[in-house]
Order: structure tokens, then C-alpha cells, then sequence
């Protein structure tokens, strides 16, 4: 905090006179080279990349966004341009405090921070507005109703439907697209993503536009994560779509749905759970550019709903329909096509042709199909009490600074701490199911693994309603552990967990969803190969320290021969011995949790795991000494490396075995 003065001082030197030393271009070309072939093998960075080979290559869009070697030094060389003097000039002509914004977060005084940016940057010239403006649309009617295919690196399957529509940002207090994208990732009953799931051609949708920055155009996507089956029924999947999205013109906004997001986004925005400097920098970053927005409204994404604008919904869905769209289609390897055409940049091959006319000016819109969707039921987790017991001289409170053991027996533990420091009407609830088999053989722990996917699929599905009232949830596996984690707004929180002990309790595993699952899993082993190095060599460094455990290549051995069998056999078995701890906090009582554990105890039914059954997560210690762990890159196109050097300090070993 004491040097974020010094900061500020050589950050506006830096704007209003840099060195940009001679010395410093090739180290800086350099660093610029190394960052971009560090993305190379990046398949959500090439997936960004292919989009601009999709768009009109005249528009500044289609443009390469970073750099390299190739762009910056033998581009100036081979004009006989001196780069360092074409920075400057970049610098004279575009750095303009007029198309400007400073973001300056601590915890200084207003007064103070402001002294502070008028002083130091108030040298920064004003050249007008330098920003370059385009004003057509990336997407024309030459570059609508194409389809791209292009290969990926790893075991990806994705369909976008890119759609061109007008600038958002002058409709940020409506945002009509928070609307659209809620209903679009829905996956309850009457949804599109269950629709294409029960056929087995979809594991995810998300929808999102491109960033505010855009004057006068933006994308809009819709992003389906297709299984194998789906990339070759890409055309059902697309009648799908727009069949779910004539339903929502049909039906017309709704204002009871819109409140409903519109009320969670309230309470968030109410009890909103304070951050870092860096987030708060990251949030303000991404509005500030809007001319449209209020000063009183720069945090506006915390409450991103406010005004129903019915007209202004239905306008946005007229941009989503068959004749406004590019199809994206990602996979490793296309059948009946030949990917014959390369990215300049990234070396990516893709085959860019006209979509047909039966997907686009010709499509017909399937009235039957049109009748499986609907709009999803009230959401019955929307809390009714917001109430939190504060006592009047929060001060004088003595905050505890770790949870109680309020109960203990053969079967379970009860863990307490109630918030006595912020006050607000949120908890968290966790258990914690220990089941020692786990750990035994690999293919248990695969086992465990894949159940613990196909478990969050299912409740995403089931109880998509609460994760949209700011309940969440998450079912992983760790050690000879399945774990059960809920956080959120405390009214309806122990609800929750009850509702997902019983859905666990009488699991019946479909074909279907086990079938897309167990893809699902063999896909992410296949793909660890095709990670960045550094994120590879971490988890190497964690099978090193954490034990027991299984390495990754002797698990994915498994995965193939699993069947829908085994999955039941141990969804039948998982409960029926074991240990549970349970720790709840946040908003609640000591007797909220003595009744919640009861509850547990009841729904799970189970007989005690004897003490000397039970495991113990294990930091591994090493003796004294260096020791090197390599690990080879398999994928051969890889040009990215990563060292990770671990001391291991012993003084708080020391003492932690001491006591």
C-alpha cells in the first residue's frame, strides 16, 4: 500500500514520456514472441483466432490481435522500418488522455487518490479523440450463412452460432441479453440443453456477447459443447436452436422471469461479498469505456438487471434467427470434409463454405418441435427471509477465529462457526463423505471420479433453479472422499443439501447421460497432454506432495472399459458404510446445524466406517536433499517449457510434529 504513490508517479511517466530505450526492443519483441508461442497449442485461443478467418477481412476485427517475430521484426525489416521509431510514432499519434481512463483502487482516502491522479497525470497530452472507428459490421451478408470447420489440438467438440447484432452498450441498464442467456443455459425441464441431451448430442450451452468495447457492431454466440454424435447431427442441433428460440418469440418476455433475476441480482449486489484491488480494477476496466454509462453505475455488472424493456427483448431475439448466423464447428478430426485451408498465424486448418440454404434462408421451424419447449416453473428457491441477527454494538463481539465440534459419534462430526464479523444473510454448508475403497485400485478411483461427474450433471439439470436463486453447489473428489459443497444465501441453503442427500441416496444411473459422461472424462485425460506446460508441471508437483493418490496415465487406462454397471453397482454401495463431517457456516444457529446433521443421518441411513478405516489426508515430506522430477512434453508441436522449483521449509514442520 505505501508504494502505490511510486506506482502511480512512474505510471504517468510512462504516458506522458517514455524511454522506450533502444537497448530494450529485442528483449521486449522477445518477451512478446515467448507469450505468443505460448498459446500456440491453445485450443480456446485458436478458437478465438478461426473466428476472424470467418469475418469480413477488410474489418479491423479480422486483424491479428497480438504479435510475433514474423509481424513486428522481420515485417519492419523487410520494409526497412525502424521499430523503435514506429512506436514512438504510435505513442504520438494514439496516446490521447481524451480516449483514456484511470482506474486507481487503495485504501487511501478518496481525497488523497484523487491528489494523486490529477497531479501525476495531468501531463497526459490531449490529441482529441484518436480512436480508430469502424463503422460496418464484421459479420456482412457476404460473411452470414457460412460454415467453418476447423481442427482442434486436443478431444474438443463445439458448435458456435456467431450472430451479428448492433452495439450493446447503450442498453446496459436493460440488458436484454442477461434475459437470453439465462434461458438459453438453462437445463431443466422445457430447456433446449435437455432436449439435446436426451438425443445425446449436448453436454453444456453458454451464450455471452463480445466485449463493450465495440462502437457500432457486436457478436453475439451461442456456444454448444457437442458430444461426437452431435458434431455429425450439427443440422438437428441447429433446428433445435432455433425452434427454442421462435418458442421464446412466441411466448414473448416475461416479466415474473425477469423479476425473479432481476431480485437475485439485487441481493447480490446488496450483501456483495467484497474483494480484492484487482477485481475491483478488473470490474470498473470493463465498463469504463461505455459512454452510456452513469458514474453512479460503474459497478453496474454486481446488479447487471434492472429495467424490463419487453420491446427491447424481443428486438434482440429478431437478430437471432437463421438468416442472421456463421456456424463455428471445432472437433479434432471432421468426417467427409477436408480441412485444406491454414490460419496464417496459428497454422490452423479449417474448410470455410456456404451453409445450406435448408439451415438458413430456407430453414422451416418445426412446429412440434417448437411445442417440447416451454418456460421453466417459479423458481421455489428464492429466499423469503433475508434477516440477519446482528447485535447492536458489533464491536464489543468477540469473533471466533475457528469452528466448534458441536457433535461427534461413530457416524458423523458436526462442525459449527457462526458469522460474527460480517453479518450477512449467507452461509456455507459442506460434507464430507469418507469411503476408503476409493484409493484401493485405480479403476475405483476412476470410478469415483466419473460418478462424481455424471452427479454434478444430473443436479445441474435438477436444481438449475437454485443455482440461479445464488445457491451453489459442487460434488468432487478428493483423496477416499466425495464432498458435498453448498454456499450461498442461507434462507433455503439447508434445503438444498437435503434435497441433493436424497437425490444421491436413490440414484438411478441413465445410459445416456453415463454414456456422454465417460466420454466426457476420457476426453479430459486425453487432453492433459495439450495443456500448458506449467499447468502440467504443477500437477505433477501436486501427485508428488499429496498422498495417497493415483497418477493421471494409470487412471485414464481405466476409463473405456467402465460400464453403466459398475457406475450403479457403486452409486448403490457408496453410502453404505462411511464416515461423514459436516461443517456449516455463516448465518445460522448451533441448533440449524444439530438438525441439519440429524436430517443427514436419516437420508443417508448408513452404518458407521470403523475408526481404523478411515484415511487422513498426507502432505508428503521429502528427506533432506535436492531432487528432480522430468516430465517430457508429448505433444511434439509444442514449443512451451516450465521449471517449478519447491523448497520445502521444515521450521513449521518442526513444530507441527512437535505438538
Amino acid at each position: 500500500n505505501n508504494a502505490l504513490e511510486g506506482t502511480l508517479d512512474r505510471l504517468s511517466c510512462f504516458l506522458t514520456d517514455p524511454l522506450m530505450d533502444a537497448d530494450c526492443t529485442d528483449r521486449e519483441l522477445n518477451a512478446v514472441d515467448s507469450e505468443f508461442k505460448s498459446k500456440l497449442q491453445s485450443d480456446s485461443r485458436r478458437s478465438f483466432v478461426i473466428l476472424k478467418s470467418a469475418t469480413n477481412q477488410r474489418h479491423a476485427f479480422s486483424k491479428f490481435g497480438t504479435g510475433n517475430n514474423k509481424t513486428l521484426r522481420e515485417s519492419a525489416k523487410k520494409h526497412g522500418l525502424d521499430l523503435r521509431e514506429e512506436l514512438l510514432k504510435f505513442h504520438r499519434k494514439y496516446y490521447s488522455s481524451d480516449i483514456m481512463k484511470l482506474i486507481v483502487v487503495g485504501n487511501h482516502s478518496l481525497d488523497q487518490l484523487s491528489e494523486w491522479a490529477v497531479s501525476m497525470f495531468s501531463g497526459v497530452e490531449s490529441k482529441g479523440n484518436t480512436k480508430p472507428i469502424e463503422h460496418s459490421h464484421p459479420l456482412g451478408q457476404n460473411e452470414l450463412g457460412r460454415v467453418l470447420r476447423y481442427e482442434s489440438v486436443g478431444k474438443h467438440n463445439q458448435l458456435k452460432f456467431v450472430f451479428a447484432i448492433p452495439e450493446v452498450k447503450s442498453t446496459y441498464k436493460q440488458n436484454p441479453y442477461m434475459y437470453i442467456c439465462s434461458l438459453l443455459g438453462r437445463s431443466d425441464e422445457g430447456s433446449l440443453l435437455l432436449y439435446l441431451k436426451r438425443l445425446g448430442l449436448a453436454t453444456s450451452i453458454l451464450s455471452y456477447y463480445y466485449g463493450l468495447d465495440y462502437d457500432n457492431f457486436n457478436l453475439f454466440i451461442i456456444h454448444v459443447y457437442a458430444t461426437p454424435e452431435g458434431i455429425g447431427r450439427y443440422s438437428e442441433i441447429a433446428h433445435a436452436l432455433f425452434a427454442y428460440l421462435q418458442m421464446l418469440t412466441e411466448t414473448g418476455p416475461q416479466k415474473w422471469y425477469h423479476d425473479e433475476l432481476r431480485t437475485i441480482c439485487e441481493i447480490d449486489y446488496r450483501f456483495f461479498v467484497q474483494l480484492d484491488a484487482e477485481d475491483w480494477r478488473d470490474i470498473i476496466l470493463s465498463n469504463i469505456h461505455n459512454e452510456f454509462l452513469e458514474p453512479e453505475h460503474v459497478i453496474y455488472k454486481l446488479r447487471s438487471i434492472n429495467l424490463f424493456d419487453p420491446q427491447l427483448i424481443s428486438k434482440q431475439l429478431q437478430y437471432l434467427t437463421p438468416t442472421n448466423y456463421t456456424l463455428l464447428i471445432q472437433t479434432k478430426k471432421h468426417k467427409d470434409v477436408e480441412c485444406s485451408s491454414k490460419e496464417e498465424f496459428y497454422g490452423i486448418k479449417y474448410d470455410l463454405r456456404d451453409l445450406p440454404s435448408s439451415l438458413t434462408s430456407d430453414m422451416v421451424i418445426d412446429r412440434d418441435l417448437v411445442a417440447k419447449f416451454h418456460m421453466p416453473a417459479p423458481n421455489a428457491y428464492l429466499p423469503k427471509s433475508l434477516s440477519v441477527d446482528k447485535p447492536e454494538n458489533t464491536s464489543a463481539v468477540v469473533v471466533a477465529t475457528e469452528p466448534t465440534l458441536l457433535w461427534m459419534n461413530d457416524k458423523l462430526e458436526v462442525w459449527f462457526k457462526r458469522d460474527d464479523q460480517f453479518f450477512v444473510p449467507r452461509g456455507s454448508i459442506n460434507l464430507s463423505f469418507n469411503v476408503p475403497e476409493i484409493l484401493q485400485t485405480p479403476r475405483n478411483y476412476v470410478t469415483a471420479l466419473l460418478y462424481t461427474w455424471y452427479v454434478e450433471d444430473v443436479l445441474r439439470r435438477e436444481f438449475y433453479s437454485a443455482r440461479l436463486a445464488s445457491l451453489y453447489f459442487k460434488v468432487y473428489l478428493g483423496d477416499a472422499k466425495i464432498t458435498i459443497t453448498t454456499s450461498g444465501l442461507n434462507d433455503k441453503l439447508s434445503n438444498l443439501v437435503c434435497d441433493i442427500a436424497k437425490r444421491l441416496k436413490n440414484l438411478t444411473i441413465d445410459s445416456l447421460i453415463f454414456d456422454m459422461q465417460k466420454i466426457s472424462l476420457d476426453d479430459g485425460y486425453t487432453n492433459i497432454i495439450y495443456d500448458r506446460a506449467l499447468d502440467q508441471a504443477s500437477y505433477h508437483l501436486s501427485c508428488l506432495n499429496d498422498a495417497p493418490g493415483w497418477h493421471y496415465s494409470m487412471v485414464a487406462k481405466e476409463v473405456n472399459s467402465l460400464t453403466i454397471s459398475d457406475l450403479q453397482t457403486f452409486a448403490d454401495h457408496l453410502f453404505e458404510k462411511t464416515y461423514v463431517k459436516m461443517i456449516m457456516a455463516g448465518n445460522f444457529y448451533e441448533q440449524d446445524a444439530l438438525d441439519l446433521a440429524k436430517q443427514i443421518e436419516d437420508i443417508i441411513d448408513y452404518i458407521p466406517l470403523p475408526i481404523h478405516m478411515r484415511t487422513t489426508s498426507v502432505v508428503q515430506l521429502f528427506d533432506p536433499g535436492y531432487y528432480i522430477f522430468q516430465s517430457p512434453i508429448a505433444d511434439k508441436d509444442c514449443k512451451d517449457n516450465a521449471i517449478i522449483c519447491q523448497f520445502q521449509c521444515t521450521l513449521g514442520v518442526d513444530k507441527f510434529q512437535n505438538s
